[in-house]
Order: structure tokens, then C-alpha cells, then sequence
């Protein structure tokens, strides 16, 4: 990559600054605080989102402006690319954009920073992280990273090694849960493996059911048979049984019929002389007959006469009865003057006594509703106070307040997280710790081993060294090693306990977690209770108050409703006295028309006694049961006639039907003699059909426990067949986990400390101490050889010995600095796309002599010896820059504050 420009508006100090930079050296000078630096925050946040302006973007934006804009452009693989990026009043974004430059025309490439900064990684091939470190040296910075005491884990970090050393744990974990599936799959496998023996040897035992099954449905099959011929030889014999059976019944019945009609005739023949005898007494009736219908008039007449007296007897005494009740009328009817007075007032209190009903079954559900509210209340509370002596150690028989339960629990879940966090924080720690402790030992190890190897000189500082040194350092290295080792211990022991006890926080914060979520939703049904029961309790009170009211006013009318329904019903009773009244004229038309009739019947029976010759009391004597007994007689004279006719004719017919049903019975006794010989055949057949139906049954039970053992042995088959595919499955996916539990085994080795990581390390070293190599040689410097020790500590070899980095002169370290920057850069992002590197102040802890010899390393490796890299930026306020520089910007502050730009040395 190489800054080709950049544009700023609004930005910082800088109202509008727009640059175009050069390769080679291009110097920012310019005094403190003039706003050098402000262009390079401009291209960081620009392009990677980050700045050394604190972590707001508030203060970007220079003051009483209404927005900021910041442009640059780029240059990637000879391609131009642009990114913009604009902020409001308040440093918030307002877009963000990265094209390609096509000559006239661009090509969007991202939108929003995000996918900005994702894009500029994209091209470059570097995270911004490792980018901050590649492109860009801050103030002060130059040398730090050799100097730093942290400086092995600063560049692991860089690496990526404590990425992998964090994959690394994480594939641990991985593997664990792999070769738990793997004993699990081997489980299940051996578990199958049994199953199916199992099934084999059960098939062994069923073996020949099949052909048993056989057997026994043959013998069933013909056991069938037979019996459907036997009973088709029961059903004909049955038949004919019945046939015979019927006959021999009607035999029975044409017996019985033939004893009856002979008894019958015996009978008939003595009614028959019984009638004849009752004939002749009944003779002397005939001569009565002929005034009969006279006497009987004369009979009725009287009956008539003697009924219409009564009639009028009853109807005089209720005359004298309703005469009564009109008396008792016109007394109700001066007493019921008041009625239409208190009708209003019964009818208003009918409706206050309803009210009071409807209040009271109302008042009777409240109170059921609030017993329930109260019952509710109750258990919330007590599943509360459940939960907190469950997670607050509360005895019981403690009074608990709902709000401190709340509170602790809310206290309790902060010192949980706080615990967790901690803990997490010293896992962090230790892990770190035990990554170092492990690449001490490693280190230790390889430098063991050289020792072990080495004659006459010390292969770690190539100084002579005796056998008795050597293994004097031997001794003391196995020591320190065995002390590291049993550090290591600590430490992943301490691990292990602390990642059971944060599994174990982790755990009870879940708990703690669901519990505070079931008591928020506890507390709020009840709080709606609890509303819900003062509004409850509220329209109670309202309602005991209205009732109170009501009843009093409804006692007080108790007396006028009890007048009231007296006088409704003396309102009933004159009602009801109306109605008799227009009865008493009715009753006295009745009697004078019941006179009128007594008269003319009596006149009637006077001209029967004249024509029957009969005194009219002798007549008036004779009474219904006379007459009555008379034409009894004469009725059962002509009778008693009829009937001897009809037994007459009665006898003919008996003698005929007697004669019939004799010549019936004997042909019946004839058919019927095969009887009991069919009935001793049809018996014989039932007992065989018996025994066979028994046999059958026995032979049903044979063959269902047969179909049993059948259905088991296919049930059995099938199982077969899918226990050997279920097992072929499971076997390749046991194989398949364990194929892949053994390659996780092979990543966490090659990612252990002793494998990548290692690697990693060995060949950064190599690289970097190529790289220093190649760029020292550009400088001005005298030098053999270039080393960097496990710690990245750079060693000068000179003529005179090995030199490490506090050693060195004032120009020794500036340019073994640079070089080293150069050379990491590189290593981490790749010597091609490494064209650029700002220094921001590289001179700000340097004397006036290390700042001269910058100058000179700097002219020398970009002017003497040939471009190191194709760009260097340098921001500055030391004025001796410019003696190196092949570009010089100018940047000052006007009397108002704004940041002023003047290009001292054009571009070439």
C-alpha cells in the first residue's frame, strides 16, 4: 500500500487541508501542536477506525463545525483506491465508503464502516490490528518494541499464538466431548453386537415351528371338516325331529281338544234340561207384558217428579246462602277503599326487597371472590418465601419481606457475576502464565540439549566454555526447569479448581437467573392481585352500605306490604263474590221454572191412575225395582228360548267336529313312530360333534402357541436384519468418530506449545532475522551478523563480539530499530504489500547527536544504498527531517487556531 493523498475538512484543526504525497521520504514538519499528527489520525480512522484521539469521536470534529470529512487515497497493487468518511456535529458516522478509481468513473466496493474496514483488510491482507503495527510507528514507539520487557508477549500476541493458544484449549475441550461420543458409539456398538447374538440364539431354539405350524393346520383343517359333515347330518336329523315333535304336539293338543269337546258336550247337554225347566216356571209372565210400557211411564213420572222437589229443595237453600254472601259483599266493598292507595307502596317495596336479594347474592360472590384472592396471596407468598429460604438460607418461622428477598437476590446474582468475572480474569491470567511457563521450559529444554552437544564454546552466547561450566549451566537449567515444571502443576491445577468452581457460579447464576425471572412474574400477578382484592374489598364496603340502607328502608314498609296482601286478598274474595252474585238471579229463574214442571208431571200421573184403574198413592207406591223385576222376567223367558236353540244346534256341531278330530289322532300316532329312534341318532351326533369341537380347541391352542413362536421367529428375523444394518451403521459411524478423534488429537498436538506455536516462533525468528539482516545492509553499519534470541532480543555480531540492542551506539540502535520495524512489518503482512511506514515523532526521546544520526541512517538507506521501502511518512518538529527528505510539508497554526499547510519541497 501507498498514501497517495488525503483530504481533510472539518477535521480536528484543520478547516481544509488537502495533500498529495510522493514516494520516498516525505516529511510533516511543523511545531508542536500545529496538527501534523491530525493527519495521520485522519488516515488511521479513515481506513482501520481507530485514533489517538481517546476512545470518542466527538473531538474529530473541530469545534462550531457542523460535520467533518476525511478523504484518502490509496494505492494497492497498482490499483487506486478511495475511502471517505463523514461525521456529524457529535462525531457520529454519516456514511462511510471505499470505491475503486477506474479513470472517470469509480466502483463501489463497501458502504458502512464496518464493511469498509473489512474491505481495506481484504486488499491489504492484514487484520487493522496487526496493520497498526505493520504501516504505522506511534510517538515514541520506534525502538520500544525492542526495548519493552514484554516484548516476547507483545509479539506473540501479534503472531497470533495466543489465538492458537486459546484454539488450542478450545480443541482440548473438542476432543473431550469427541471421545465421550467415541466411548459412548463403542458402547452402543458392543451393546447391539449382544443383542444379535442373542437373536441368533433364539432363532436356534424356534427352529422347525414353521413345519409344526403346518402339521397342525392339516389336522385342524380336517377336524373341520368332519364336523361340518356332522353337522350337516345333525341339522337334517334335527329337522326331522322337529317335524315329528311338532306333529306329536298337535297329536297332544287334538287330544286335549277331543277330551274337551266331549266334556263340553256333557255340559251343553245339561244346560240344555236346566233351561227347559226354567221355561216352563217363567209361562205365567206373558200375560204382564201388555201394560208394561204404561206401568213403567207411570214409574218414571214419578222418579221425575220426586227429583224435581229435591231439585227445589237445594236450590231454595242456596238462595238463602247467596243472599248471605251479598251482605258479606257490600261490606268488602267499603273496605277496600284504601286499595289503589297502597298498591304504589307494596309495589315499591317488592322492588327494594329484590334489590336487597340481588345485593346480597352479590355481596355472597364478592366475598367468595375475595377468600379466593386471599388463598392466592397466600401461596404466592408462601412460593416466595419457599424459594428464598431455598436461596437465602432463611430459617423457617422467619418473618420474609418480598422487597429485601428481591433486593438480595438481585445483590446475590452481582456477587456471583463479580466471582465469575474474577475468576475468569485469573483463568486468563494463569493461561497466559502457563503458556509462558511452557515456552520457558521448551526453551530450556533446546538449550539443554545444545549444551549437551557442545565443545569448548557456549552455543547459547559462543563465549568458551569448560565441561565443568557447561555442566554447571546444565545443572542449573534441569533445576530451574524441574521449578517451572512444578509451577506448571500449580498452575493447572489451580486451572482445573478454577474452572469447576466457575462451571459450578455459572450454574448457580442460571438458578439464580430463572429464579429472578419466576419471581418478577410472581411479583407482578401479585400486585394485579393485590389491586385486584382492594377493589374487591372496596365495592364490598360499597355494598354493606347499600344493604344496611335497603333493609332499613325495607323495614319500615314490612307493615304496609302486610296490609297490602290483606287487602288483596279481600280484593281476591270480592272478585270472587261478583261472580256469585250474578249466580243468585240465575238460581231463582231455576226454581220458578222447576214449579212449572212439578205441576204438569203430577197432572200426567193422574190420567195413568184413571186408565190403569189404581188409586194415584198405589200408584205413586210402586217403584223402579217392581217394574224393573217384571221385565227381568219376561227378558229371561225369551232368553232362556234363544239359548235352548242354540244348544240344539251347539250339539250337531260338537258330535261332527268329535268325529273328525278321531280320525286325525290315529293318522298323527302312525306318523310319529320314528321318533325316539332319530332322537337316540341325533344324540350319538352331538357327542361327536363335541369331542371334535374339544379336539378343535385343543388344536387352536397348539397352533396360536405355534403362530406365537412363528411371529417371534419373523419378529426375530426382522430384527436380525436390522440389528446387522444398525450395527454396519454404527460401526461406520464409530469408525468415522474415531478417525476424527484421532485428527483432533493430531490438531491439538500440532497446536500445542511444542507444535505450531513452535514452529511458528522458529520461523519468525529466521524471517525476521533475514529480513533486519537485508535492511542493515542498506544502512551505513558494521555489522557480521544479525541474531534474534527465543525472547526477540536482536543481537548485533561485529568484529568485535555480539552487541545486544543496550550495547549499541546512538545510530547503532536508531537503525537496528528501524530495520526491525521494517523487517516485522514484513514478516506480518508480507514483503509486498509492505510499501509504506509512518513514523509519527520518531525523534521525540532522541539527543540532538541520535537525531543526526537518523538523518544520516535515513539518507543513507533511501538515498545511498537504494529505497528500503517505496514510502516512508515522517511526522516531526525537528527541522534536521528535512535534510533527508525527498517531499517537505509544512504545518503551522494561523492566529485563530486552524492548521496551515504549505508544500516546502514539491513533488518530484
Amino acid at each position: 500500500m501507498i498514501i497517495r493523498g488525503v483530504e481533510l475538512i472539518n477535521f480536528l484543526s484543520h478547516r481544509h487541508t488537502r495533500l498529495e504525497f510522493d514516494t520516498g521520504i516525505v516529511a510533516i514538519v511543523g511545531p508542536n501542536g500545529a496538527g501534523k499528527s491530525s493527519i495521520i489520525d485522519a488516515i488511521t480512522f479513515a481506513l482501520f477506525d481507530f485514533h489517538n484521539r481517546g476512545k470518542s469521536n466527538k473531538h474529530l470534529v473541530r469545534l462550531g463545525a457542523s460535520y467533518a470529512l476525511i478523504r484518502v487515497w490509496f494505492e494497492v497493487g497498482g490499483k487506486r483506491f478511495l475511502v471517505e468518511r463523514k461525521l456529524d456535529a457529535s462525531g457520529r458516522t454519516q456514511s462511510a465508503i471505499l470505491v475503486e478509481e477506474l479513470g472517470n468513473t469509480r466502483r463501489l466496493l463497501a458502504r458502512d464502516v464496518r464493511s469498509v474496514v473489512a474491505e481495506v483488510e481484504k486488499l491489504l491482507g492484514v487484520r487493522k490490528e496487526v496493520a497498526r503495527v505493520a504501516f504505522i510507528a506511534q510517538q515514541g514507539e520506534l525502538a520500544e518494541i525492542i526495548e519493552s520487557s514484554r516484548r516476547k508477549e507483545y509479539v506473540n500476541r501479534l503472531l497470533g499464538l495466543d489465538a492458537i493458544e486459546k484454539a488450542y484449549e478450545k480443541i482440548r475441550f473438542v476432543l473431550r466431548e469427541w471421545q465421550l461420543r467415541e466411548r459412548q458409539a463403542r458402547d452402543v456398538l458392543k451393546f447391539l453386537e449382544n443383542e444379535l447374538k442373542r437373536i441368533k440364539e433364539r432363532m436356534e431354539e424356534l427352529k422347525g415351528v414353521e413345519e409344526e405350524f403346518e402339521r397342525l393346520q392339516r389336522e385342524l383343517e380336517a377336524a373341520k371338516r368332519e364336523v361340518e359333515r356332522i353337522k350337516n347330518e345333525r341339522s337334517r336329523i334335527e329337522d326331522k325331529v322337529k317335524e315329528l315333535e311338532a306333529k306329536s304336539y298337535i297329536l297332544e293338543s287334538k287330544r286335549e281338544e277331543l277330551k274337551r269337546l266331549e266334556s263340553e258336550k256333557a255340559d251343553v247337554l245339561e244346560r240344555l234340561a236346566t233351561i227347559e225347566d226354567s221355561i216352563a216356571e217363567l209361562a205365567e209372565y206373558e200375560s204382564v207384558a201388555a201394560h208394561l210400557n204404561l206401568l213403567r211411564e207411570a214409574v218414571n213420572t214419578a222418579n221425575e217428579l220426586r227429583s224435581i222437589a229435591k231439585r227445589m229443595e237445594s236450590l231454595k237453600r242456596r238462595i238463602e246462602e247467596y243472599e248471605q254472601i251479598r251482605k258479606e259483599y257490600e261490606e268488602l266493598r267499603s273496605e277496600l277503599s284504601e286499595y289503589e292507595k297502597m298498591r304504589e307502596a307494596y309495589e315499591k317495596a317488592v322492588s327494594l326487597e329484590e334489590r336487597v336479594r340481588s345485593l346480597r347474592e352479590r355481596l355472597q360472590n364478592l366475598r367468595k371472590h375475595r377468600e379466593d384472592l386471599q388463598q392466592k396471596l397466600r401461596d404466592i407468598e408462601q412460593n416466595i418465601a419457599a424459594m428464598a429460604r431455598k436461596l437465602l438460607n432463611i430459617r423457617a418461622g422467619v418473618v420474609i419481606d418480598i422487597g429485601e428477598v428481591v433486593s438480595r437476590l438481585a445483590s446475590m446474582e452481582e456477587q456471583l457475576k463479580s466471582r465469575i468475572d474474577s475468576m475468569r480474569a485469573r483463568i486468563d491470567s494463569l493461561t497466559r502464565e502457563r503458556g509462558n511457563i511452557e515456552s520457558k521450559i521448551h526453551d530450556i529444554e533446546e538449550n539443554i540439549v545444545k549444551l549437551a552437544s557442545a565443545h569448548g564454546r557456549c552455543p547459547l552466547c559462543s563465549r568458551p566454555l569448560r565441561d565443568e561450566e557447561r555442566r554447571d549451566l546444565i545443572r542449573k537449567l534441569r533445576f530451574e526447569k524441574e521449578a517451572l515444571r512444578e509451577k506448571l502443576e500449580r498452575i493447572r491445577s489451580e486451572l482445573a479448581k478454577l474452572r469447576v468452581e466457575v462451571e459450578k457460579l455459572e450454574k448457580m447464576l442460571r438458578e439464580y437467573s430463572e429464579y429472578k425471572s419466576r419471581l418478577a412474574m410472581l411479583m407482578g400477578y401479585y400486585e394485579q392481585l393485590k389491586g385486584e382484592l382492594s377493589r374487591v374489598e372496596k365495592e364490598l364496603r360499597d355494598i354493606e352500605e347499600q344493604l344496611k340502607e335497603s333493609n332499613l328502608e325495607l323495614m319500615r314498609l314490612r307493615e304496609v306490604m302486610e296490609k297490602y296482601r290483606i287487602l288483596e286478598e279481600k280484593r281476591a274474595r270480592l272478585q270472587a263474590l261478583e261472580g256469585k252474585l250474578e249466580t243468585l238471579s240465575v238460581l231463582r229463574e231455576e226454581y220458578e221454572e222447576l214449579e212449572a214442571q212439578a205441576l204438569s208431571l203430577y197432572e200426567r200421573l193422574e190420567d195413568i191412575s184413571d186408565r190403569l184403574g189404581v188409586s194415584l198413592d198405589k200408584l205413586i207406591e210402586i217403584d223402579e225395582d217392581t217394574v224393573s223385576a217384571i221385565e227381568e222376567k219376561i227378558r229371561m223367558l225369551e232368553k232362556l228360548r234363544n239359548e235352548r236353540d242354540q244348544l240344539r244346534a251347539l250339539l250337531e256341531q260338537y258330535d261332527t267336529r268329535i268325529n273328525v278330530l278321531r280320525e286325525e289322532i290315529a293318522k298323527l300316532e302312525q306318523d310319529i313312530q320314528p321318533l325316539e329312534s332319530l332322537k337316540a341318532r341325533l344324540e350319538e351326533l352331538r357327542k361327536a360333534e363335541r369331542e371334535l369341537e374339544d379336539y378343535i380347541m385343543r388344536l387352536n391352542q397348539e397352533i396360536g402357541a405355534a403362530e406365537q413362536k412363528l411371529k417371534e421367529y419373523k419378529r426375530l428375523e426382522k430384527q436380525h436384519e436390522e440389528y446387522e444394518k444398525e450395527i454396519e451403521k454404527r460401526r461406520a459411524e464409530y469408525e468415522k468418530i474415531s478417525r476424527f478423534v484421532r485428527d483432533l488429537e493430531r490438531v491439538k498436538n500440532a497446536l500445542s506449545p511444542q507444535g505450531l506455536p513452535r514452529l511458528i516462533r522458529i520461523l519468525a525468528r529466521s524471517m525476521i532475522e533475514r529480513h533486519v539482516r537485508e535492511i542493515l545492509a542498506r544502512f551505513n553499519i558494521e555489522f557480521v551478523d544479525v541474531k534474534i534470541t527465543d525472547d526477540y532480543d536482536v543481537i548485533l555480531v561485529t568484529r568485535y563480539g555480539e552487541k545486544n540492542f543496550r550495547m549499541l551506539s546512538g545510530g547503532e540502535k536508531t537503525a537496528l530499530a528501524l530495520a526491525f520495524r521494517i523487517a516485522f512489518a514484513r514478516v506480518l503482512a508480507g514483503r509486498g504489500r509492505v510499501n509504506t511506514l509512518i513514523l509519527d515523532e520518531p525523534t521525540m526521546y532522541l539527543d540532538e547527536h541520535r537525531k543526526r544520526e537518523l538523518v544520516n541512517i535515513l539518507r543513507y538507506g533511501w538515498h545511498g544504498g537504494g529505497k528500503i521501502l517505496p514510502q516512508l511518512i515522517i511526522v516531526t518538529h525537528d527541522r534536521e527531517i528535512e535534510d533527508a527528505a525527498d517531499q517537505v510539508i509544512e504545518v503551522d497554526k494561523s492566529s485563530s487556531g486552524e492548521s496551515r499547510v504549505k508544500i516546502v519541497t514539491p513533488l518530484a
